[in-house]
């Protein structure tokens, strides 16, 4: 998941942003706004120290934001957006395609160390 997460924000700026940029129905805004909000989370969310989101949870949520940006699509093009629709639906497709090509897989953290004065790793904090 060394580029997903990467790809995840881009996507999830690109859906908050365009449909301010292409004017699109108040309804595809909303929609397009909390699901690259919840892309943008999931991409900064966790990361390798203490990963807090499960790799099932991660795949689960790139599903929701993938149909709901095909919802967005579906509800630009109900307000006569024809254009703003094509871009969401590319949007879905491009997180679709990024989520059958990703690997999910659950790794397991590392313990926490702390690391001395003399650089020796030592398992808590106390020693």
């Amino acid at each position: 998941m060394d580029i997903h997460r990467p790809a995840d924000a881009v996507i999830g700026f690109l859906l908050i942003g365009l449909p301010f940029v292409l004017d699109l129905g108040a309804a595809a805004m909303v929609v397009s706004v909390l699901l690259g909000s919840a892309l943008i989370a999931i991409a900064y969310g966790g990361g390798r120290e203490g990963d807090s989101i499960a790799a099932s949870t991660h795949l689960a949520i790139d599903r929701l934001v993938a149909g709901g940006s095909g919802f967005a699509a579906l509800l630009a093009l109900v307000a006569a957006h024809v254009a703003g629709a094509v871009i969401l639906l590319l949007l879905a497709l491009s997180i679709v395609a990024l989520t059958l090509t990703t690997r999910y897989r659950h790794e397991p953290g590392a313990r926490a160390t702390t690391v001395t004065w003399d650089n020796r790793r030592q398992g808590g904090a106390r020693g």
